[in-house]
């Protein structure tokens, strides 16, 4: 059996309640210290749940404007490109290029220089 202590009326029987009891606190079971802890460890587990998440949906935001960016510089590569193609389809610019690189004069023409 326990030994039982008398503070202001109440029969306490532990030590550390009589000491709560004393200060004006009220004592706490065993339960219900046992539920504040699970409670406890609950709340800190989904805080850490929540920041996991929104840590990886700043990752990925992140991930996608980079992945935005890299699209819209191929992008304008790839309307350059376009470009030049169209331009090197040109009569004049097939014209151009042949004088240059290969010589070619047109019939009658005389070549000053070179």
């Amino acid at each position: 059996m326990r030994d039982t202590v008398t503070k202001k009326g109440k029969n306490v029987y532990d030590i550390s309640e009589a000491a709560s009891v004393a200060r004006g606190k009220k004592a706490v079971s065993h339960s219900a210290r046992k539920k504040r802890r699970i409670a406890f460890v609950v709340i800190v587990g989904l805080i850490a749940l929540l920041a996991g998440s929104v840590y990886h949906n700043i990752s990925l935001k992140n991930e996608l404007k980079a992945q935005r960016e890299i699209y819209e510089k191929q992008l304008k590569q790839q309307r350059e490109l376009k470009n030049t193609i169209e331009k090197m389809k040109s009569k004049e610019y097939i014209e151009e290029m042949a004088r240059k690189k290969l010589k070619y004069i047109k019939p009658g023409e005389k070549v000053y220089g070179d």
